[in-house]
């Protein structure tokens, strides 16, 4: 992205939650306003989210990220807890803005993508100040990276006569598997 002709700019993350299971989606950034992009408007947490640090790989790597929100009312904890959270897709996006208009800049690469995964897990932290008698309520989403997610994914099927039969009754690819288990074969001996 080139901003070399910009005097000021304002950059923003955007967290696109998907909860698959409602059909809805939380859309939250960490603007201290809401802001609309490509159609969509993200309510602004301002202070009261963030985000640990992403690098820009070349390569795909596996990667983590956590969202801490603080300040969620007490009457808000069910909601959470009841959400199902884990599971979910999520992306995250940095826009560039200019600062007086809250326009996004219109230059290639706007917004850009930061990370896309799933969510593992979510904590939630309650401080309770009895001489004040309140209570601060701290919710950290904790994500995996779409590497991450792929590399501990295990599919497949098993390769014996009964599945295969499954699949295709008329194959026999597969009937002499049993037959072949544990025996040993010397590649490359002479035959």
């Amino acid at each position: 992205m080139d901003l070399s002709s910009y005097r000021s700019i304002q950059s923003n993350l955007f967290v696109r939650i998907n909860l698959s299971y409602a059909s809805q989606i939380l859309l939250f950034s960490d603007s201290r306003d809401s802001i609309s992009l490509n159609g969509d408007t993200y309510v602004g947490l301002g202070q009261l989210m963030g985000i640990t640090s992403t690098s820009s790989e070349l390569r795909s790597t596996s990667r983590s990220i956590t969202i801490t929100i603080s300040g969620i009312p007490n009457a808000s904890i069910t909601d959470i807890i009841n959400s199902r959270l884990k599971g979910s897709k999520i992306n995250i996006s940095r826009a560039i803005f200019d600062p007086v208009t809250r326009d996004p800049l219109a230059i290639d690469g706007n917004p850009a993508g930061r990370f896309s995964g799933i969510v593992t897990n979510y904590a939630i932290n309650e401080e309770i100040d009895p001489s004040a008698r309140t209570a601060t309520n701290t919710i950290t989403i904790m994500c995996s990276g779409i590497v991450d997610v792929l590399a501990n994914t295990t599919k497949g099927r098993r390769t014996n006569p009964q599945d295969q039969k499954l699949y295709y009754p008329s194959d026999t690819a597969m009937d002499r598997v049993p037959d072949l288990v544990g025996a040993y074969f010397d590649f490359g001996a002479k035959a």
